[in-house]
């Protein structure tokens, strides 16, 4: 049962691309100019070794990781713990310097897979001077564990995400280090984003007091159970920070969106990375009704760099019917709910 429906899901979403845009990528030559915008599919919640393999061969071409502190303010972990998405278990862990060093094994030789490692900091319960130490200490722990011994230009870019504005002593425990001269080499393999939806303006001020002017990512969203009921005034207002020249976005990323039809919704407002529980089908929009706007950026693509609203070569797809939007989210639904039940009964005859 399914594998009917997830054949039939796939099918649907076939249907659901426009006919010219199917016949553009399946036929030869497909024109597409080299302006498209480098897409970055964030797997979600990946905080365990076996987490990574699976998302990086379902798509994802970088990975969200949440890390947990001690109260002294040291790295310890990768967790998240409830409440998280639905259809997803919260409770897997790592220790971040084994799974650091994972990472460093897949990447150290230039592997383009994975093209950013993306750093979501529980830091809400330590306190303000506890915070710098944190900083430093992850830093410390990215130059050990991470980049060790790789080169400059096979180093993967980190992206370090806190919570809200008022945690930017994390930051400041960065900028410390990096001002070192050892360590200045580092500064464009780091980038920084505040996670949840504090103001915008209450962020740019922020970075203004820091001084951080360059590698800034902006995120917007909500968790996957929510995300339909969530307004996008907030995300277009961040675009429209990227695209405007003194704006201080570079990069804009939506959470989390799983569902095809909420999918192409963020693809068709012009964000630069989607975090997903499925990046598969991320990829299945990307790859083909979107090939004309984006392409999966891979580890020589800087996530970094700034890039205004770009021409739109080649045509992109158009709105879904409402009807088939509404038979693929209960597809997509239930198949998320038959595999999340299916790994908790195999789990429970353990």
């Amino acid at each position: 049962m399914l594998g009917l429906c997830v054949v039939t899901m796939k099918i649907l979403t076939v249907l659901l691309i426009p006919l010219t845009e199917l016949c553009n990528a399946l036929g030869t030559p497909l024109m597409i100019s080299d302006d498209r915008r480098p897409f970055y599919n964030i797997a979600h919640m990946v905080n365990s070794i076996p987490e990574i393999d699976y998302y990086l061969k379902k798509g994802a071409n970088a990975i969200e990781t949440d890390v947990n502190f001690s109260v002294e303010g040291l790295a310890k972990t990768t967790y998240h713990g409830v409440p998280c998405d639905c259809f997803r278990r919260c409770m897997l862990r790592s220790n971040i310097v084994d799974f650091l060093q994972y990472i460093r094994e897949l990447t150290k030789d230039g592997n383009k897979t994975v093209a950013m490692l993306m750093l979501d900091l529980k830091v809400q319960e330590l306190a303000k001077s506890t915070q710098t130490y944190a900083g430093i200490d992850l830093f410390s722990k990215l130059v050990d564990y991470l980049w060790y011994q790789v080169s400059e230009t096979n180093r993967v870019n980190v992206l370090i995400s806190i919570p809200r504005a008022e945690d930017k002593n994390i930051f400041k425990g960065f900028l410390g280090e990096l001002s070192k001269s050892e360590y200045r080499t580092y500064r464009n393999r780091i980038g920084f984003d505040v996670g949840l939806n504090s103001q915008l303006t209450e962020i740019s001020s922020m970075y203004d007091a820091l001084g951080i002017s360059e590698n800034i990512w902006q995120g917007d969203g909500i968790t996957n159970c929510l995300v339909g009921m969530r307004p996008d005034n907030r995300l277009r207002e961040a675009i429209e920070l990227r695209d405007a020249t003194n704006g201080y976005v570079h990069k804009v990323y939506h959470w989390t969106i799983d569902l095809t039809s909420a999918l192409e919704n963020s693809l068709h407002s012009g964000v630069d990375g989607i975090i997903t529980n499925h990046p598969e089908r991320v990829n299945s929009l990307v790859n083909y009704a979107y090939a004309a706007r984006y392409r999966l950026a891979n580890q020589t693509d800087s996530p970094w760099k700034k890039m205004l609203k770009i021409s739109k070569s080649g045509s992109i797809a158009g709105s879904r019917s409402v009807v088939f939007d509404v038979i693929v989210n209960l597809m997509e639904l239930s198949q998320q709910a038959i595999g999340y039940f299916s790994r908790l009964l195999v789990r429970y005859r353990r």
